[in-house]
């Protein structure tokens, strides 16, 4: 299904001027990259962060969501972004930054965090991920991946490298220079897609902002709770019809099928600020 079927499938407009079929195809390529979530690390926790990851976004299993995402290490006490990148395989690609794993200076940011951590205490991490219908192919499940319906709708590959060109060209846009950690730009299709009104999206990595994007639970909080981790899913799953189909959160709420039960106990535990009113707004 082409995007414009796909969005007057879902109540999206019925008639779309050129330009904006470009926008939506652009969209529906990045559309899984739904969710962020935060998190804030001291040097001694590098692993339990790492395993974490690991718990929440394997490429090994088949929980929480795909291993592949783009990420994000930022100043807790200034909000300001550091390096924005991306993983085929975030546990991976977390381990090799923070020297858990091998990796040659060149190739991760080992230098610069060990370098940070020798003059801060905190340092912060965020991911943009995606669903796990969106897994890709990696080192640690070669030849064991069963293909998913989502591989067939567009490449996360491709859509982690638009959504990481648009994201540091975004910072640079909005401070004059790339990120003091990132040495380049990012994929060209994404970075000639940013605008000044796309700073909101690199903003949601830290504290400076926060919306229904950004997870209720840090990484580490998710990781050790299942009823967390399905609450997420689901809104993971809400987020992504807003962004596609320009719904409500209470139209999203509505159309989408709760098949774990998720939503009663969302509304029960008061999971999400105002959501009472929120599934009102139709």
């Amino acid at each position: 299904m082409c995007c414009v079927c796909f969005l007057r499938w879902h109540g999206g407009p019925s008639v779309l001027h050129c330009s904006e079929i470009c926008w939506q195809q652009y969209f529906i390529r990045v559309k899984m990259l739904a969710t962020y979530i935060r998190d804030i690390y001291k040097e001694s926790d590098k692993k339990q962060l790492a395993d974490a990851i690991e718990e929440i976004a394997s490429a090994v299993d088949s929980n929480g969501w795909a291993s592949s995402g783009v990420y994000c290490f930022w100043d807790p006490q200034t909000n300001n972004i550091l390096y924005i990148g991306l993983a085929s395989d975030l546990y991976s690609r977390f381990r090799e930054h923070n020297n858990l794993k091998q990796c040659p200076a060149k190739g991760c940011k080992k230098e610069n965090i060990a370098s940070w951590f020798h003059d801060n205490e905190y340092l912060g991490y965020s991911i943009l991920v995606q669903s796990r219908l969106s897994q890709t192919e990696v080192a640690r499940n070669y030849g064991k991946l069963i293909k998913s319906h989502g591989s067939d709708l567009y490449d996360p590959r491709d859509a982690i490298g638009i959504s990481e060109g648009l994201l540091i060209e975004v910072e640079k846009l909005k401070h004059g220079q790339l990120p003091s950690w990132n040495k380049i730009g990012g994929a060209s299709y994404g970075k000639n897609k940013a605008t000044e009104m796309h700073i909101e999206f690199t903003e949601l990595f830290t504290t400076k902002r926060t919306d229904l994007r950004v997870a209720q639970k840090t990484i580490r909080e998710i990781a050790s709770s299942a009823e967390f981790e399905s609450f997420e899913l689901f809104l993971h799953a809400i987020r992504q019809m807003m962004a596609i189909t320009n719904w409500t959160f209470g139209r999203a709420w509505q159309e989408l099928p709760d098949d774990f039960y998720a939503k009663d106990r969302i509304i029960e535990q008061h999971y999400v600020p105002n959501i009472n009113n929120l599934i009102k707004e139709i």
